[in-house]
């Protein structure tokens, strides 16, 4: 079961949205974790308490936006349906929409003949149900989609609270935690630009900055 969510998470969800998710998700703890910083006297109570609230934040966080990011996939599928059987049955007015955002779909800049012909292969073939009679509704796979980013958002949780309740020196749990939070901030960070053919330490440098920035704060101020 743990493997085939994380094929499907490695394979199915793109990788700008693991990582605008998992930075989410950390962001989200670090700022939840300031509540330690609430009361004049932490106690080991107070601490388990600021750590459910880190899972609850993430786990709520992780359902609204794993749904809501599934029925945005969905709606695009309905989408893409409706293109194909609009070209399929000669609409015009799909055939000039379809021709506008043929880029975008390929992500490449084309001729006009290169999407003339793209166009014209996907016209192939008989036109099949009429979108619009369809309901579009999720199956299996969306499910598993929208879960993606449940177990993101609540597994990032994990080593970055894991030293408040292991540590028994609370303030060396905080530090800990921190140092735990800003090298996964500057993992993304590297990944990003890596992505993007950037300079990858300059970005784990910043992002790194960034998540020690509001760390600090967060738990100076009291979350």
């Amino acid at each position: 079961m743990y493997a085939k969510m994380l094929d499907f998470i490695s394979n199915r969800v793109a990788l700008g949205d693991r990582l605008g998710e998992a930075f989410y998700a950390v962001w989200m703890v670090v700022v939840s974790i300031g509540l330690l910083n609430s009361v004049e006297h932490i106690t080991r109570e107070h601490v388990l308490y600021v750590v459910s609230v880190c899972f609850m934040v993430n786990f709520t966080w992780g359902i609204i936006d794993g749904v809501t990011a599934m029925y945005s996939a969905i709606i695009a599928r309905a989408r893409r349906d409706r293109y194909v059987y609009g070209l399929r049955s000669g609409d015009r007015s799909i055939r000039r929409e379809v021709h506008n955002r043929i880029d975008e779909v390929v992500g490449g800049r084309l001729s006009e003949d290169q999407k003339d012909r793209i166009q014209a292969v996907i016209a192939e073939g008989a036109p099949g149900e009429n979108p619009a009679l369809r309901r579009y509704g999720e199956g299996a796979d969306d499910w598993l989609y929208a879960l993606s980013f449940l177990v993101i958002d609540v597994a990032l949780v994990i080593p970055v609270v894991a030293p408040l309740l292991l540590v028994d020196d609370l303030q060396r749990g905080v530090h800990i935690s921190r140092i735990v939070a800003v090298a996964i901030f500057a993992a993304l960070g590297w990944q990003y630009a890596r992505s993007l053919n950037r300079n990858p330490w300059l970005a784990a440098l910043g992002v790194g900055v960034l998540g020690l920035a509001v760390a600090t704060y967060a738990y100076e101020t009291g979350g």
